[in-house]
């Protein structure tokens, strides 16, 4: 009898074993987070194949210009010499955009010339892809004073502290009576969308609008609503269209929109479109914002990844764009395409969040790249025909374009009228030796110079 129990024992402690060990692992397996498989990364040339100037809603590459112009007037601000990122100098970000301008007409026959004149600087690595998502310009429906359940749009305020408060803070009423509100959100959620498209417009009741631009940030750092409601178990894996349907349905749960202590601050605008970073206007599926640590802006970066669409699910989106925004919540490998403020456009900033590759692209005779270090331009004296073995007193300063750089002003007419004025110039340019040549009140001016060079050469402006 003594045995048979000890059997009996034995028997059930193995049967409880493998029991409890198979719901384990099959709990683990369950709770387990599948790993991200990355996707097929293309090369540069697979790109260059399948780049199309019809997804970034253009008829031709031409139709990049304007948006190139903005990120030239930017990085024109910039020291030639200055690092933009690592041993890219902002010098070689203009002269890589020029060269790309120059260019436009050629990529629509031949996109190799992309290729060939440029060197393609992997943004992503092996094991380590970019995150793409994307934003757009909204409207939304809002008042010029307080309403039941509105929210106010806050300027930056001037004290160091109070930019600094928590989303919780300014909702109690931290900035209150301080003349820095703008208007108030009828909605809730809608005041908190706009904080993460970061620009928006706002309609008013007499049919009115006001656009808004980005003016800062508390420096908090940002946790999304989606975040918030998959960790209290009320959503899963929620779009924005989900989220707006289930605040409205339980407006109770609007509060929790306050675990998220990033806070955006605004200020008005007249421009219609969506204002960068870089205080220029942005163009649907042309601009991206980046983390500027990573990628400069004034960047020009080629892209390859997948966007939603409502009728085919996720189509590829191989694109050339510019870097000209930031973004509060844009960290290392995360680009945001501006996807433009239409319909189409809320869409895919609300469901895009996919991996991809990018590259940077860098003119292959940049500056830097032909040992040049920091000087594109090499100060001449100013010599007195009366007295040539003595200089005589330097008003402004004398630059020449060195021979690298020339290619850019081959071709110019003494002849032709150009407002140099406008730009500081003491006296009309010339070609001396070969090489472009002028005199500028302030050095600072030198990058405009040479832009007004590259002008020179297509004719007068």
């Amino acid at each position: 009898m003594f045995g048979m129990r000890i059997l009996f024992i034995l028997a059930i402690t193995v049967f409880v074993f493998f029991f409890f060990h198979g719901n384990v692992a099959d709990i683990q397996k369950k709770d387990s987070i599948p790993e991200k498989r990355l996707p097929v990364q293309m090369t540069p040339k697979e790109l260059i194949q399948k780049l199309d100037a019809r997804q970034q809603n253009m008829a031709s590459w031409k139709d990049l210009r304007a948006s190139i112009q903005e990120s030239l007037r930017y990085v024109a601000k910039r020291p030639v010499g200055d690092l933009a990122v690592g041993d890219v100098t902002f010098g070689d970000l203009y002269y890589s955009l020029l060269l790309l301008e120059k260019l436009l007409p050629e990529i629509d026959k031949r996109p190799e010339v992309l290729l060939e004149h440029f060197e393609w600087v992997a943004l992503h690595s092996a094991d380590k892809a970019i995150l793409f998502t994307g934003y757009y310009h909204p409207v939304f429906q809002a008042s010029r004073g307080p309403q039941p359940g509105s929210v106010p749009l806050y300027r930056t305020p001037k004290d160091t502290k109070q930019k600094a408060l928590s989303r919780r803070a300014i909702a109690e009423g931290a900035l209150a009576g301080q003349n820095l509100e703008i208007a108030w959100i009828n909605d809730p959620f809608e005041a908190f969308l706009l904080g993460v498209q970061g620009s928006g417009c706002l309609e008013f009741e007499d049919g009115t609008r006001q656009c808004l631009r980005y003016a800062g940030q508390n420096g908090r750092k940002y946790k999304s609503s989606r975040r918030i409601l998959e960790e209290r178990g009320l959503l899963v894996a929620p779009d924005i269209f989900e989220q707006r349907r289930f605040f409205a349905e339980h407006p109770e749960h609007l509060p929790l929109l306050l675990e998220n202590p990033s806070y955006v601050f605004f200020s008005e605008t007249d421009e219609p479109l969506a204002i960068g970073a870089m205080e220029r206007p942005l163009r649907d599926w042309q601009a991206v914002a980046v983390d500027k640590r990573v990628i400069p802006l004034g960047s020009i970066v080629a892209i390859e990844t997948t966007i939603p669409d409502k009728d085919k699910g996720y189509v590829p989106l191989c694109a050339l764009t510019l870097a000209q925004d930031t973004g509060g919540a844009i960290k290392e490998r995360r680009i945001d395409i501006y996807c433009g403020s239409s319909k189409k456009a809320e869409f895919v900033a609300a469901k895009l969040d996919a991996q991809g590759s990018a590259w940077m692209l860098l003119a292959k005779d940049r500056p830097t790249k032909l040992s040049l270090k920091k000087q594109w331009f090499s100060p001449l004296y100013i010599v007195s025909p009366e007295r040539p073995h003595r200089r005589t007193r330097i008003v402004g300063r004398v630059y020449r374009v060195l021979p690298q750089c020339k290619t850019l002003c081959q071709g110019c007419s003494q002849s032709q009228e150009i407002f140099w004025g406008r730009l500081g110039f003491l006296a009309k340019p010339r070609i001396r030796n070969g090489a472009f040549c002028f005199a500028l009140r302030n050095a600072a001016r030198v990058h405009d110079a040479l832009s007004l060079a590259y002008d020179w050469k297509r004719g007068p402006l």
